[in-house]
């Protein structure tokens, strides 16, 4: 039987770096990368330097980063369900519900009975007051002519 020898992954790291510095600067030089070449790691690099804790660490982040995606677009679909539900099937009920609520019918007045005290004379009455105010910025008219107009809708 052959005898193997065996050899960690940290032996084999330090082999590398160690053949990756000791490289004539000539070879190197040879060829000009691209800017998006000059930085990036290759795959040859990358599968040894990452031992077998931190393969399953990066698979591991790689499943968490999906599932996020995953989440992100299940919740912006949602949105968009609800807001086409809202508008489009929805809308006109939505719109007459809101004309409801922002129109106000006022109940006719209905006077209720004198509050009296014991001996039978009126304390209060119920009677209708009206107020009236004019800002003076809004009419640029004379005051003689404004008290006109007013009057005759007071009388």
């Amino acid at each position: 039987m052959p005898a193997y020898k065996s050899t960690s992954n940290t032996q084999l790291r330090r082999q590398y770096l160690k053949n990756k510095q000791t490289e004539p600067p000539s070879s190197r030089l040879k060829t000009k990368k691209p800017e998006s070449e000059k930085y990036s790691v290759k795959n040859t690099d990358r599968e040894l330097l990452l031992t077998p804790s931190n393969k399953k660490t990066a698979k591991c982040q790689k499943s968490r980063l999906f599932l996020v995606w995953i989440l992100l677009m299940l919740g912006l679909l949602g949105l968009t369900i609800n807001l086409f539900y809202i508008q489009i099937l929805r809308g006109k009920a939505l719109q007459q519900q809101a004309k409801l609520q922002q129109t106000e019918e006022s109940i006719p007045f209905v006077p209720r009975r004198p509050i009296v005290d014991r001996n039978g004379n009126t304390l209060a009455i119920d009677k209708i007051a009206y107020t009236l105010y004019a800002h003076p910025k809004i009419f640029n008219r004379s005051k003689q002519e404004v008290a006109y107009q007013l009057s005759t809708i007071l009388e």
